[in-house]
C-alpha cells in the first residue's frame, strides 16, 4: 500500500468515524455509541499507517498466518466492510437522507478505487531512460547512470562495503508461466547478478539465475530465499567481467533455460514456485544493466 492511498484510505475512514460526534442530530445514540466509533475509525487509521511495519514483522513470525491474512485483504473482503462500515453509520443515523446519499458518494468513490483484478502486461520493456518507477527498490541505492549503457542510460547496481546489495521487484509485469525474461549485464571484476524469478511474496523464497565473474564459480540457476539459498542446476562456465553480456530466460511451464549472449548455460525443471514476482540484486560488485525485457507468451 503506497504513501497517497493510505491517506485517503485514512481520510474516509476518520471522515466515517467522526460523522456521529459531528452531527450528532444525525446519529441518534448515545454518547457512549459516538466514541465508540471515534476509537474504531482512530484504531483502523492506526493500523493503515503502520501496515508495512506489522505485516513485514507479522510475515517473519509466521509465514502461514500471513497467508491466512492476505484473504481478508482481497477485493471481495474490502467491499464487505465498506458496505458494513457505510451501512452502521446510515443505521445509526436513524436512515437520514443526507447520510444515505453521504454514504452512497462514498461508496461509488471507494468501488471506483478498489483494485478488482489487477492488469499484468504482456510485454514489458524498459531502457532506464526515464526514472526507476516501474521498480520498487527494497535494500541498496540504484541509480541511473546517464554516461553509461547499451547505449546510455542504464541502471547501475552499486555495491557498499559490508555486503549491502541493490534489491529491486518489478512493478508492472509478473514472472511469466510461459515467456522469457532478458536483459543486457554488464559485470565489473568479482560481481554476480542475479534474476530472481516466481517470488513468493509471503515466504520470500525464489527461484534465481545467476551470471558470476568470479574464479572458480558457474553461471546457472539457485533456489532459496532472503534467508539464504544454494545451487540448483549451475552450468560449465562463468562469465566475463567487463564486456556486455545479454542474459535471458525461456519459461516453459516447470522447465526453464538459461542463456548467455545466445548460449545454453543451464537447464532446470521444478514445480515448487509457480507464479510470484520479478527481481533482480548484485552481489560483491558493480553491476550494470540496460535494456530490460518481460514477455509472455500464450
Amino acid at each position: 500500500m503506497n504513501n497517497f492511498s493510505s491517506i485517503i484510505i485514512s481520510l474516509i475512514v476518520g471522515f466515517l468515524g467522526v460523522v456521529p460526534s459531528l452531527f450528532p442530530e444525525l446519529v441518534q445514540k448515545s454518547l457512549k455509541w459516538r466514541i465508540l466509533s471515534i476509537a474504531i475509525a482512530f484504531f483502523l487509521i492506526l493500523l493503515i499507517i503502520t501496515f508495512k511495519k506489522w505485516w513485514s514483522y507479522a510475515r517473519e513470525i509466521s509465514p502461514k498466518l500471513v497467508s491466512f491474512l492476505l484473504w481478508f485483504v482481497h477485493p471481495l473482503a474490502k467491499i464487505i466492510y465498506l458496505f458494513s462500515l457505510v451501512g452502521l453509520i446510515i443505521l445509526l443515523s436513524g436512515f437520514n437522507s443526507k447520510i444515505i446519499l453521504l454514504g452512497g458518494l462514498i461508496l461509488i468513490v471507494s468501488l471506483s478505487s478498489i483494485k478488482w483484478f489487477p492488469i499484468k502486461s504482456r510485454r514489458f520493456e524498459d531502457n532506464f531512460e526515464e526514472t526507476l518507477k516501474s521498480w520498487e527498490v527494497v535494500t541498496g541505492n540504484p541509480s541511473i547512470n546517464e554516461q553509461f549503457g547499451n547505449p546510455q542510460p542504464d541502471l547501475d547496481l552499486h555495491f557498499v562495503s559490508g555486503g549491502t546489495n541493490c534489491l529491486l521487484y518489478l512493478v508492472p509485469i509478473d514472472s511469466p508461466r510461459n515467456g522469457s525474461i532478458e536483459c543486457d549485464v554488464y559485470l565489473e571484476p568479482g560481481a554476480l547478478f542475479n534474476i530472481i524469478f516466481h517470488v513468493d511474496s509471503v515466504t520470500e523464497k525464489w527461484y534465481m539465475a545467476r551470471l558470476d565473474t568470479r574464479n572458480g564459480m558457474k553461471d546457472g540457476f539457485l533456489k532459496g530465499g532472503r534467508s539464504g539459498w544454494a545451487e540448483f542446476s549451475m552450468g560449465k562456465s562463468n562469465s566475463s567481467p567487463k564486456t556486455w553480456h545479454r542474459m535471458k530466460l525461456e519459461l516453459d511451464g516447470p522447465k526453464i533455460k538459461l542463456y548467455r549472449d545466445g548460449n545454453l548455460l543451464a537447464e532446470m525443471g521444478d514445480s515448487e514456485f509457480k507464479d510470484g514476482r520479478i527481481g533482480i540484486f548484485n552481489e560483491v560488485g558493480e553491476v550494470h544493466i540496460d535494456n530490460f525485457l518481460v514477455e509472455v507468451k500464450g
